[in-house]
């Protein structure tokens, strides 16, 4: 089977400007990427990159066009487009996916640019192993209705309401049985189901008995499904649910640091045996005496020894304390020992294979101990797993996210993966803004001899303190 994790696969395809020009792309999640340089190559122009803003400009037919790298958004012209994907660096070279950056160059290059891709290229596509869609399920929840639908592997999906009660999910590089899916009620939830299959995709199609205005999503293991919560918010339920959130009148007073992993569960392992859950509670330590030393905040620390702390307890543990701020400390790994750097996640949709690898694997411990099991909805089963909390704080999610990168590209000599999305269970039940940090990557080498550095660990707690700090000043109002 091949798995695309930033996997490089090059090909070529043909991109005409009055001649016939050959071009490499690479697979990178699962996408077609080409290189800015080699665009330029061709289309000619100036391109300049600024390390310090981590953005390219290119300069091209009296057009600008402005990237900015591990974001899906670009600028041309002072217009703002999204490319659906993120823009990513990889052997010293920017690079742009292939089919949503398209139409941009035909905006900056006009009628000129044609694009004609090789039939040889293809067979690449079908060597990727199809995850196939098994089963759908549907349950009735206090709060709302939790539908799941089962996978044989990780795959990419979308999930969109296009109105009048359906709602469709996207599986790229998914096979499903039509004849089945087209068949399945489920009385009460589900009126009627449609399956299609593409060439290189697959669309489940569901009827709703009723329009649901609030509601998640997120991939998680144990066995592989996609969990989609629908919150109905005229139940007594939900309804006293967003009432206890209204009440919130406190300030930024109280952070919880959720040093990730411990005891049983080891966490990422380094080449030289460094354990992520050792460099987690090392710096969470540190952010604490920080805290404690500096500012009249209170902190408290989900574990503050080695020990094992199942997942939905440390959230539990972050709402009884009256927290904030939640903080899980990471340390992230790859196949690729070239992989490098560090990315601050929020809740939602993975955007990107690589993200959705990262939330499986955090989301399912290496070593779990007992207690530490995930396989039913962490919520129990009666409330939907998410109950929808994580959406009533996405904006001081994002913004305690943005400080928090500014602070790091400060203050470490590594390379910043920006911001992403993930559906991580630490996450969805904390009633409050709540990140994670992945500090570094342990499979790096030269990562993992920094993490085992004092000074490397001070540097990323003093960072994140001061973010904390700039996050507290920046919401006189109450959360």
């Amino acid at each position: 089977m091949a798995v695309f994790m930033g996997l490089l696969l090059p090909s070529s395809l043909i991109l005409a400007q009055g001649k016939t020009s050959r071009i490499q792309y690479l697979y990178l999640d699962q996408i077609k990427y080409i290189s800015l340089d080699d665009l330029r190559n061709i289309y000619g122009g100036t391109l300049d990159w600024s390390y310090i803003q981590k953005k390219a400009y290119w300069e091209v037919n009296e057009h600008r066009v402005v990237l900015s790298l591990f974001s899906p958004y670009v600028l041309v012209d002072g217009k703002t487009y999204n490319l659906g994907y993120e823009v990513k660096f990889k052997n010293g070279a920017i690079y742009v996916p292939l089919k949503n950056f398209y139409p941009l160059l035909r905006k900056v290059k006009a009628e000129e640019v044609k694009l004609e891709e090789e039939s040889q290229s293809s067979l690449l596509e079908e060597d990727l192993e199809e995850a196939r869609v098994t089963e759908l399920r549907a349950s009735t929840k206090l709060n709302g209705v939790l539908v799941e639908i089962f996978i044989s592997q990780p795959v990419t999906y979308e999930v969109f309401l296009p109105g009048h009660d359906w709602m469709n999910i996207n599986f790229y590089h998914g096979e499903i049985d039509t004849a089945y899916f087209s068949e399945l009620e489920i009385p009460g939830i589900i009126k009627q189901a449609k399956a299609f299959q593409f060439e290189n995709s697959s669309q489940l199609s569901l009827l709703l008995n009723k329009s649901y205005d609030v509601f998640s999503h997120s991939l998680i293991p144990g066995p592989y499904r996609i969990q989609i919560s629908m919150e109905d918010t005229t139940s007594q339920f939900s309804q006293s649910h967003v009432k206890q959130i209204a009440q919130r009148t406190d300030f930024v007073d109280v952070v919880i640091i959720d040093p990730g992993h411990g005891g049983e569960d080891w966490g990422n392992v380094g080449p030289e045996g460094l354990k992520e859950k050792e460099v987690a509670l090392d710096v969470a330590k540190r952010l604490e005496n920080l805290f404690t030393e500096n500012s009249g905040l209170k902190v408290f620390l989900t574990r503050q020894s080695d020990q094992t702390v199942p997942l939905e307890q440390r959230a539990r543990f972050a709402n009884e304390k009256g927290g904030d701020i939640f903080l899980s400390l990471h340390a992230d790994f790859s196949e690729d020992p070239t992989e490098a750097g560090f990315r601050i996640f929020i809740p939602g949709q993975a955007k990107s294979r690589r993200d959705s690898m990262t939330q499986i694997s955090e989301n399912h411990s290496s070593n779990p101990g007992p207690t530490d099991k995930i396989e039913d909805a962490p919520s129990g089963p009666d409330t939907l797993p998410g109950d929808g909390t994580s959406n009533r704080f996405a904006k001081e999610s994002q913004d305690l996210a943005s400080m928090v990168l500014e602070e790091l590209e400060k203050a470490l000599p590594t390379q910043s993966r920006g911001i992403g999305q993930a559906e991580f269970l630490v996450l969805r039940k904390a009633y409050m803004p709540a990140i994670v940090v992945q500090m570094a990557y342990l499979s790096s080498p030269y990562e993992e001899m920094l993490l085992k550095e004092e000074a490397f660990k001070e540097w990323v707690a003093r960072a994140l303190y001061r973010a904390i700090i700039r996050f507290r000043q920046s919401s006189p109002q109450s959360l």
